[in-house]
């Protein structure tokens, strides 16, 4: 669902060339954190980039859906920071998804943020 949702937020900031500001100040966050003393702040920044990506779209429909899920979806966020090792990593993969949109090529920044919700897929599921 995520992966449906982002991708059509996605098509529509491509197609209008605006990056969510609160996208690039969750990627700051990021550089100035930690994941040793900041884990909640990276989790809180992860999320605030995501949601920032969904806001960006303008679709109402699109920001509703996702609400709906954004309980789940921050619990794999949280999940996730044990992947990183380091929040400079953590920035780095999320600064490759904001180039993605800045090329404003649609197929670019849509396997960008494929390839960001399957590497999580493959980590969640090789801890089994």
């Amino acid at each position: 669902m995520r992966g449906a949702i982002e991708g059509e937020a996605i098509r529509l900031i491509v197609l209008t060339g605006v990056i969510p500001s609160q996208a690039l100040e969750a990627v700051e966050v990021m550089h100035t954190s930690t994941l040793s003393s900041d884990r909640s702040l990276l989790v809180a920044a992860d999320r605030d980039f995501h949601r920032a990506i969904i806001a960006a779209s303008g679709s109402a429909r699109l920001k509703r859906t996702y609400s709906g899920l954004e309980g789940e979806i921050e619990l794999l966020l949280a999940q996730r920071q044990d992947f990183y090792a380091t929040a400079e990593e953590m920035a780095e993969e999320h600064e490759r998804l904001i180039n993605s949109l800045r090329s404003r090529h649609y197929d670019t920044a849509r396997e960008a943020f494929k390839e960001h919700w399957q590497d999580l897929q493959i980590k969640l599921l090789d801890q089994r």
